[in-house]
């Protein structure tokens, strides 16, 4: 195992590379964090889809065991000429490059890197390959001990058993780290189903609350268009009945004055009476001192008297033409101010339940308003309260992880 290196594993990451289906730009979304954003994170190779993300076979995985600047003569002449041209180019950026590179902290730089991978090569290799010993004191299924290691020294050999010792408190230590790990894993886990169910929980709530706002509004309504109906009809009610007591009293005063006619009228017929009898009277004492033939004056008198007769007949009758002609302009005059009452009475109160009507729809406006207005501020205030937990989780994520928060985050 020693003898033989392989290249790095691509290391696992959270981020996956998706398309947005309606502007159609990519954007990178991280699965552990439920974090979203447009700008690539560097340094990590990200995959779209999850068939491109399965690691390839292990034979497929091995590569050649030197680096990459001892591949070939040309891969070296190639990097030597590349070198050159930065040494020697008037870009002063490039050449700030090359002297970093060629510093003795830049190639010390290169090569703790590249020492650090093959140690993580090294370990992932293990990992693979060698089962878990029988007195190990790791409860992982990975163990990070090469087959060799024991737990009981070799006691012929000094420097073995020192080598033992440190072999296993190196293995206590990585174990340690291994447990703290995955509690700090289990931990963050628990955090984002957590914030999962706490959101889920906020949008039943926000749902809840516009349900119970509109069924709110609904009833408020029907509370008010029931109250104005019934204001409608106690007023239609009473118009009714103060309606029937006027027709009663003009009806009243329609008869009386009926009555005092009649009595004008006897009496008008009387006193007609009266004045004619005394002027047949006179002529039937002027007549009486003729002496002229006692049929001439018979027949002068029965003439005479019917003539009176009929002069009275006619003026009785032309009286009660009269007396009905302006008994029936009297009446309707009567109906004319009753109808033109009628209408006014009628035009108050469409005025007034159409004003009813108006102030009782403002008030029902002005309360839906308001309680609108409330229930927007709650959920607002909700709506804060879980950006700060969301961030907290996040936060405490990041610290977990051991990541830094990525800037652009939707």
């Amino acid at each position: 195992m020693q003898g033989q290196r392989y290249a790095p594993m691509p290391p696992k990451t959270p981020w996956r590379e998706r398309e947005d289906p309606k502007t159609g730009k990519l954007y990178y979304y991280n699965k552990d964090t439920m974090m979203v954003q447009w700008k690539k994170p560097k340094g990590i190779d990200i995959v779209r889809s999850r068939s491109q993300s399965r690691s390839p076979p292990r034979q497929a995985r091995r590569r050649s065991p030197h680096p990459k600047s001892r591949r070939s003569s040309a891969h070296r002449r190639q990097k030597s000429a590349h070198h050159l041209q930065r040494a020697f180019s008037e870009d002063a950026m490039m050449r700030a490059t090359d002297h970093r590179r060629s510093s003795s902290r830049g190639r010390l730089r290169r090569h703790a890197s590249d020492m650090m991978l093959m140690h993580h090569r090294e370990i992932k290799q293990e990992q693979y390959h060698v089962a878990q010993p029988a007195g190990s004191i790791l409860h992982s299924t990975h163990s990070r001990e090469s087959p060799e290691s024991t737990t009981e020294p070799d006691e012929t050999d000094g420097h073995s058993l020192l080598g033992g010792r440190s072999q296993a408190r190196g293995t206590l230590a990585i174990a340690t780290i291994d447990e703290e790990m995955r509690r700090l894993r289990r931990e963050r886990d628990y955090l984002r189903k957590e914030l999962k169910l706490q959101t889920q929980a906020h949008a039943i709530e926000m749902r809840t609350a516009q349900e119970e706002a509109i069924q709110l509004s609904v009833r408020i309504e029907r509370e008010l268009q029931r109250q104005h109906e019934i204001e409608l009809k106690s007023t239609i009610s009473e118009l009714e009945s103060e309606i029937d007591q006027q027709e009663e009293r003009h009806a009243r005063r329609y008869a009386k004055m009926e009555y005092e006619k009649k009595k004008e009228l006897q009496r008008l017929e009387d006193s007609l009476r009266e004045k004619y009898e005394e002027q047949l009277a006179e002529i039937e004492i002027r007549l009486s001192h003729h002496s002229f033939s006692q049929t001439m004056h018979t027949e002068k008198k029965s003439g005479m008297h019917v003539e009176k007769k009929s002069v009275i007949q006619k003026v009785v009758d032309l009286q009660e033409s009269n007396d009905t002609l302006t008994r029936s302009q009297k009446d309707m005059q009567e109906e004319n101010k009753q109808l033109k009452r009628k209408i006014k009475l009628l035009e108050k109160f469409l005025t007034e339940s159409v004003e009813k009507h108006q102030k009782a729809l403002e008030n029902n406006a002005k309360e839906f308003y308001k309680q609108e207005e409330t229930y927007q501020n709650i959920i607002e205030q909700m709506s804060t309260k879980m950006r700060q937990f969301q961030k907290k989780a996040t936060k405490r994520s990041h610290r977990v992880s051991g990541e830094k928060p990525t800037v652009g985050g939707i």
